[in-house]
């Protein structure tokens, strides 16, 4: 249970800290997520210790992908100025249509371990791969993703 605790409690200590010196609005937003993302991710690391249930283990696992993909996705997204460049610019300028991909690689990775979640309590679990794109129908309802290559953008 103590894997890296204390380590993680002065890191948040000194975090939040460091958030009382922030005075840019778009700053202090960044530091907030990356305060929660680092606690949830102690919390996961002593789930998963304390843990002996590998179907728990794994299901832990899962989660801290998951989260990891939001936290990546938050610390991007929550930069208005980043966010305004990649939706102004993701269909005319490369480099910005290749951080879009790399940003709907992230929600794919997210998606996936949601997905993965979903089976919790399944020895076998069906797997996505989003490498190759994937298809999942509910009713009426189908979502998809083809993949992309960013190599072939220039």
């Amino acid at each position: 249970m103590d894997r890296c605790f204390p380590e993680d409690l002065e890191h948040l200590r000194n975090q939040i800290e460091d958030l009382n010196k922030v005075d840019d609005p778009t700053e202090r937003v960044s530091k907030l997520v990356r305060i929660a993302g680092d606690a949830v991710s102690a919390a996961f690391r002593i789930a998963q210790d304390s843990s002996t249930l590998p179907l728990q283990q794994r299901a832990l696992t899962d989660l801290s992908e998951l989260h990891g993909a939001i936290a990546e996705a938050a610390n991007l997204l929550t930069d208005p100025d980043y966010f305004e460049r990649l939706i102004s610019l993701k269909g005319h300028v490369p480099e910005v249509m290749l951080q879009h991909l790399a940003v709907m690689k992230i929600f794919d990775k997210a998606f996936c371990s949601l997905f993965m979640l979903m089976q919790y309590d399944a020895d076998d679990r069906h797997e996505l791969d989003p490498e190759n794109g994937f298809m999942i129908t509910s009713g009426s309802m189908a979502y998809g993703r083809a993949s992309f290559r960013p190599s072939s953008i220039k």
